[in-house]
């Protein structure tokens, strides 16, 4: 039987929640707001989860999560550790990475950058590497080799369009899911849809190709994040699950 691990990616806006084996994610759950997680929630997740493939949760091999937010972190390890056979590891903190961080301080690097970073050198093997995480932020990050350079950080589409909403007579509107043509809006919420997905489609495709002309031409763009598939005609390649998958190549 193979050896199977539950893996915890904690971002900003959402917990998702895998089962892995060495060579594969094998099923995900629906991922969980994280406005709304609570126990209850977490343990029906986890639980349909590992029913879905016979499993209860003394089966498990081991289990790893990777967060940016603390709280939620918490709350994961106090609701999953105590069922389990094998302990729950935090990435980098129990489970370091095996890439040379150039970043200053390296403690400073948000866990799941690194971890995508990871992710993006076992996939892929071009030498240089650009690795974009659309998501409440953007992160865009270089790689040369085994070594992690540093990166960007600006606003995401959920923090740009909340921002507009925070002004007298602008309402918050709901981010395309898929791609635009593009047309002058005509009422005020199709202004705003249209100028925050081309407006970030091109601030995006103008920092990637900077990094091309900073790393080379050559350099592999990978995109990833809950909003990538809007942008996906920006990258050589789509892994929406990259922090996942990191997990996955740790454990």
């Amino acid at each position: 039987m193979q050896q199977i691990r539950v893996l915890f990616d904690i971002g900003n806006s959402r917990v998702k929640m895998a089962l892995a084996s060495r060579n594969a994610l094998l099923d995900k759950a629906q991922s969980l707001r994280c406005a709304d997680l609570n126990e209850e929630r977490l343990l029906a997740s986890f639980s349909a989860l590992l029913a879905r493939h016979g499993l209860k949760p003394a089966d498990l091999a081991g289990a790893l999560l990777c967060s940016v937010v603390p709280e939620m972190e918490a709350e994961v390890s106090r609701s999953i550790a105590p069922l389990l056979s094998a302990p729950l590891y935090s990435v980098p903190r129990d489970c370091p990475v095996p890439l040379l961080n150039l970043y200053q301080p390296a403690q400073a690097l948000g866990s799941d950058r690194l971890v995508e970073a990871y992710a993006a050198r076992r996939l892929y093997q071009a030498e240089k590497l650009i690795v974009v995480d659309l998501g409440t932020a953007i992160t865009i990050d270089c790689l040369a080799g085994d070594t992690f350079l540093g990166g960007l950080i600006l606003p995401g589409p959920t923090l740009a369009r909340q921002s507009l909403a925070r002004t007298a007579q602008l309402p918050e509107v709901s981010f395309p899911k898929t791609a635009l043509a593009f047309s002058p809006g005509q009422n005020t919420e199709a202004c705003i849809q249209t100028g925050l997905f081309f407006g970030l489609r091109s601030l995006v495709a103008g920092l990637v190709q900077e990094s091309r002309n900073y790393l080379g031409r050559q350099a592999m763009a990978i995109g990833t994040g809950g909003f990538v598939h809007s942008f996906r005609e920006l990258f050589d390649v789509v892994r929406a699950d990259l922090v996942l998958e990191g997990l996955r190549f740790l454990s």
